[in-house]
């Protein structure tokens, strides 16, 4: 006898293809006619099976199907990999174009302590004494530093360093005639906050801070002079509406002596401090978020202006 699915030779006895395992039907049970018959060319069997023999290939389907679902069910699985992969990397993205880098939250772990400016309690994220970049890179945020970054020199950072356990700023070898220089914390963009550093002017007569500092020149400065006087302005690129400006009682004059300037930046309204006294309020809301820095200001080239900076803190809400 003969396989009746697969074709193969086998015993007359046989019950089972010993090729294609498959059952084989009883010999002429259930047929409706004989071999002699014309019915014969289409047997009717309770086991409904094919009339024609079917290559073993063939009975093999359900096992193909079985490895179709493994192939769909593995290419699921790379196609979530990939989205997920896609998403930290353009999460990974988005915090290096807004935060500056990857490095470690500037909230975790800070201490809850009493901002003087707003009587009450707020996270202190940063609390600098400015010596070098060992404490910030530390904890999430970087001054610029045109001896050790990458490119000395570069005019990214240029005029940009440590010296004498202090930051400085310096408008040497600028060619404008009225040079600005201004130098930037990496770290964080901030909102809601104050910021508050020493500042002395070693050489020249004008040196402050900037905040909410975007691309292009946009920021707003906060300087004082050796001469007794403050200014703030916006800043636009080329163009730098003044915002306040007056004279006062407490900057100390003298050369090389440190003032203590702070901003609190809450929304549009921006409160300026001098020695932790309050001398101006200001409404303006052309920048709401960006980097912190300090700068220099000369409007003489031939004469260098040198603006050191020490003791840099910073308060955020704590929600």
């Amino acid at each position: 006898m003969t396989c009746f699915f697969c074709g193969t030779r086998l015993p007359d006895d046989s019950t089972v293809c010993s090729q294609c395992q498959e059952t084989q039907p009883e010999q002429n049970a259930h047929i409706q006619g004989t071999p002699s018959s014309p019915e014969w060319l289409t047997p009717t069997f309770e086991y409904h099976a094919p009339l024609h023999p079917v290559p073993h290939s063939s009975r093999s389907a359900p096992f193909k199907k079985k490895k179709l679902y493994t192939i769909l069910f593995a290419g699921g699985a790379a196609a979530v990999l990939l989205v997920a992969l896609m998403v930290f990397w353009l999460y990974t993205v988005e915090t290096i174009i807004h935060h500056g880098s990857t490095r470690p939250s500037l909230t975790s772990g800070a201490p809850m302590t009493l901002n003087p400016y707003r009587q009450q309690q707020e996270l202190l994220v940063i609390r600098d004494p400015m010596h070098d970049n060992a404490l910030g890179d530390a904890h999430g945020y970087h001054w610029m530093d045109d001896v050790h970054d990458g490119d000395p020199g570069s005019a990214a950072t240029k005029g940009c360093y440590f010296a004498d356990h202090m930051y400085h700023v310096s408008t040497s070898d600028q060619s404008s005639s009225h040079t600005e220089v201004y130098c930037l914390n990496g770290g964080t963009r901030f909102s809601n906050f104050t910021y508050q550093v020493k500042v002395s002017v070693q050489q020249g007569h004008l040196g402050g801070i900037i905040f909410r500092q975007s691309p292009h020149a946009h920021f707003y400065a906060f300087l004082v002079s050796d001469k007794g006087d403050f200014i703030v302005f916006s800043s636009a690129n080329t163009d730098a509406p003044v915002l306040a400006r007056s004279a006062s009682s407490s900057i100390n004059q003298r050369r090389g002596a440190a003032n203590l300037l702070a901003v609190v930046a809450h929304g549009s309204k921006l409160d300026l401090f001098i020695n932790q006294h309050h001398v101006a309020s200001v409404t303006d809301a052309t920048y709401s978020t960006g980097l912190i820095g300090t700068i220099a200001l000369s409007d003489d080239v031939s004469q260098r202006t040198d603006i050191a900076f020490a003791d840099a803190s910073i308060w955020i809400p704590s929600q």
